[in-house]
């Protein structure tokens, strides 16, 4: 092939890519002019005018009965540690968790046994045929199982909502859903992507990724088309909008054709007249915050309720579980709904399925590009390209616009160290997303031509370490805050204090904030789900030599009481007792449960030194 003719064929070929990543920018633009829009008219017109709702409003709101499905196909690894997390984690107390698992799946079985036999709130659903099959299949088969339950104990949950096997759910979540269920028959919340190591570049790309979809492409989404795609995750369906599915799909209300069961189910709900909402509420919390230069520290910040999740840190991970997305939203769903709708709807679907070309003009820039730097250094060859120059500038607007909004949205949520990080992130971003692309194509193509099911392909899941889900607990300073006994202010300041004595928290508050010890026991009581103690003096008498002496020191904690038969053993304690040290107190207590229950600061330390004296 002549070298004119080379040149000819990669200059359109450029030409493609350049007017293809021009009509995206445009379509991307278009959805950040909204954003903006509509976030300025709601600071101007809208916020003054109604007050923002509050944590207190959530609280005394009556619970109502929720339950969560959590399908599960070869979860043995993070189920149980899931569950009894979120039991500790919710503040929320009228929910079942009902968890969907195969009879040819006996690991998973043994380790949610292990759940159910821990806790009254936790369900098993036993799938009557071997997995995997699809997680649709699944989820129907638990939606059947509730609906068994209910009818068994003659009443309704008020709304069923979905969560994976590797979520830390939001102790607020049950609570907001609570909040606007049925005056909503579908909400879905925020899906944050757990912050790791900044060396952990694929994982980081969903933190980016999420970061501005969740804070900002949903919202647009739901304001022009009043519809939401469901993440699988942090979803909300209210009782009704259960029995319409129930009544249109033959009792299946979740599709088994589709991959990706949990954006198709939002379409069908909007077909049905149901409203749907995307929410963002945003709560007071505390995190721990690396800056550019690898410094942490602990600092107060805004962030909304949301689930939170780790995402897989291995390159054909990451790209197998984006050919499950790829397949399900764009081939499948293209498949099952085509282009129904209005016209902003049939926008949404171009802009969910514009990534089939998109992603694949993205891979072929870079292989131009190593082509021309490696032709260009080996043969020394420089290629003309008839290209006008304000498509230039205009794509160079286009990639500065991406790279600042996904700069800002980084920042608003994981700080300055991650959006830094988010800026060549975009590269793997990219390649992931291509290949996972390039993937779909070859397994639907060869799934239309053989006829061959696609199968769950699921990814393996990892659960977050206690010392990463320590800051996501809602912690002592953010439910003073919700209370408004307390300024995000005087909160850093007591958090300075702390790192520079080492001494409480709450010692602190009281001597600092003019908070009373009394109601920071019941602070403390909300936050760890232990009730308040109602000492008298003689308990202290009858049941000090419960545990051992050097225990109740070391671990600060004082037996008072025992509970009915099971000799359930009452301990005083100021905080949230580690559940290494639950379990050594309960072998203490000859293997009968512990129930910690929450006495002022004044209190156990009267208590530790009785102890000490060995009197009382």
């Amino acid at each position: 092939m002549s070298n004119w003719l080379l040149t000819d064929y990669i200059e359109v070929i450029i030409n493609i890519i350049a007017y293809t990543i021009l009509i995206s920018g445009i379509d991307d633009a278009f959805i950040d002019i909204c954003y903006w829009v509509r976030r300025a008219y709601r600071a101007i017109f809208i916020t003054p005018k109604y007050p923002k709702i509050t944590v207190d409003q959530l609280r005394e709101k009556e619970e109502k009965p929720i339950a969560i499905m959590v399908p599960a196909w070869k979860e043995y690894d993070v189920i149980e540690r899931m569950l009894s997390t979120n039991i500790r984690l919710i503040d929320y107390s009228n929910y079942r968790f009902f968890v969907g698992v195969y009879k040819n799946d006996k690991e998973t079985n043994a380790e949610v046994d292990k759940a159910v036999n821990k806790d009254y709130r936790v369900k098993k659903v036993i799938v009557p045929h071997d997995g995997p099959t699809c997680k649709a299949d699944c989820l129907n088969w638990v939606i059947q199982a509730i609906l068994l339950y209910e009818k068994e104990n003659a009443f309704k949950f008020s709304a069923i909502c979905m969560h994976d096997s590797e979520d830390v759910i939001d102790p607020l979540e049950l609570r907001l859903f609570n909040f606007l269920i049925p005056r909503k028959s579908f909400i879905q919340i925020p899906v944050r992507a757990l912050e790791q190591s900044g060396k952990n570049l694929v994982s980081g790309s969903y933190i980016d990724e999420f970061a501005e979809s969740h804070s900002k492409d949903l919202i647009v989404r739901e304001a022009l088309i009043h519809s939401v795609p469901s993440a699988g995750v942090a979803t909300c369906f209210s009782r009704e909008a259960i029995e319409a599915l129930l009544e249109r799909e033959a009792n299946q209300p979740f599709n088994t054709d589709s991959l990706t069961e949990d954006y198709d189910i939002c379409f069908r709900l909007n077909e049905a007249g149901m409203s749907q909402i995307f929410v963002t509420f945003p709560v007071y919390a505390t995190r721990e915050v690396t800056n550019i230069f690898g410094r942490k520290k602990t600092i107060t910040v805004e962030r909304p309720i949301a689930v939170t999740e780790i995402f897989p840190n291995n390159m054909w991970l990451a790209i197998r579980q984006k050919t499950r997305w790829v397949i399900g939203i764009c081939f499948q769903s293209w498949s099952l709904s085509a282009w129904k709708g209005g016209l902003f709807r049939k926008y949404f679907f171009w802009r969910d399925r514009k990534g089939l070309i998109l992603n694949i003009v993205t891979l072929m820039t870079y292989l131009l590009l190593i082509f021309f730097v490696v032709d260009y250094y080996l043969y020394n060859e420089r290629f003309s390209i008839k290209l006008p120059h304000w498509i230039i500038w205009a794509n160079t607007a286009i990639l500065a616009n991406r790279v600042f909004h996904r700069f800002y949205f980084v920042k608003y949520l994981y700080g300055m160290r991650q959006a830094f990080l988010s800026i060549p992130r975009i590269l793997i971003s990219n390649i992931i997303n291509a290949s996972a692309t390039i993937r779909a194509f070859y397994i639907y193509t060869k799934h239309t031509i053989m006829g061959k099911r696609i199968a769950w392909d699921k990814t393996q899941h990892e659960y977050p370490s206690e010392e990463i889900i320590k800051f996501e607990r809602k912690r002592l300073g953010e439910l003073l805050i919700d209370k408004k006994v307390l300024t995000p202010d005087q909160l850093d300041a007591a958090l300075s204090i702390q790192k520079k004595t080492n001494k409480k928290l709450g010692e602190i508050l009281v001597q600092t904030a003019g908070i009373s010890p009394v109601d920071l026991a019941e602070i403390v009581s909300a936050q760890t789900g232990y009730p308040m103690a109602d000492l008298k003096d003689e308990d202290v008498k009858v049941f000090m030599g419960l545990i051992p002496k050097d225990i109740a020191l070391n671990f600060g904690v004082f037996p008072i009481g025992l509970i009915g038969k099971t000799k359930i053993l009452k301990l005083a304690v100021t905080r949230f007792v580690p559940e290494d040290q639950i379990k050594k107190l309960v072998e203490t207590n000859n293997g009968c449960p512990v129930q910690p229950m929450i006495v002022t600061d004044e209190k156990m330390e009267e208590l530790l030194n009785l102890c000490k004296e060995g009197n009382a």
